[in-house]
């Protein structure tokens, strides 16, 4: 004998669909503009670059105007270098790169100025009477 059940069976077919979000770019930040001395220590900042959904695997910097110095690292987030003892700006431009190739730059501008002046060497001479 079959038990009659007050409920209807139903077969229930769940299906899960993934979505695929699409990409959201990154977003360089080359951080503000700078003003410094000759032969200062200067270092670039670009901690301000965001990506909203992969993160950012990849920094480059690259000078693009100005007297060449040598950066620490042009991979780095915040590479460094020693201002050159010539006056003038000097462009860089930051390119980020997040995990799906997506690509976003910026640039700041780190304006040289002249030295202090030291007061150098004084010499005196007394001239007897």
């Amino acid at each position: 004998r079959i038990a009659v059940s007050p409920w209807p069976l139903f077969n229930h077919d769940v299906r899960h669909t993934a979505r695929n979000k699409a990409n959201q770019g990154p977003t360089a930040g080359a951080g503000s503009d700078q003003k410094v001395k000759q032969e200062d220590s200067v270092t670039l900042n670009g901690s301000a670059s965001v990506d909203p959904d992969y993160g950012i695997p990849l920094f480059k910097w690259t000078q693009s105007d100005g007297t060449t110095v040598a950066l620490s690292d042009s991979t780095a987030v915040n590479p460094s270098f020693k201002a050159p003892d010539s006056t003038g700006s000097l462009t860089f431009m930051l390119t980020v790169t997040d995990n799906s190739g997506a690509q976003s730059t910026d640039t700041c501008i780190v304006e040289v100025t002249e030295k202090d002046d030291d007061g150098g060497c004084f010499i005196s001479t007394v001239i007897p009477r």
